[in-house]
């Protein structure tokens, strides 16, 4: 899943071609994008809890 969130959000691949390259629908692409997006959020404010 981490490759499917790198070349969307980070590379900014188009979700179709993320898609098509990954072997995915790209409704999962989407998917994926959001789920990881959640996690990292809910991980820095993790982090930063820790901070303070």
């Amino acid at each position: 899943h981490y490759q499917v969130f790198d070349l969307y959000a980070v590379r900014k691949w188009p979700a179709t071609k993320v898609a098509k390259e990954m072997g995915v629908s790209v409704l999962q692409v989407y998917l994926i994008y959001h789920r990881l997006t959640r996690q990292v959020r809910k991980e820095v404010e993790y982090l930063e809890s820790k901070l303070d």
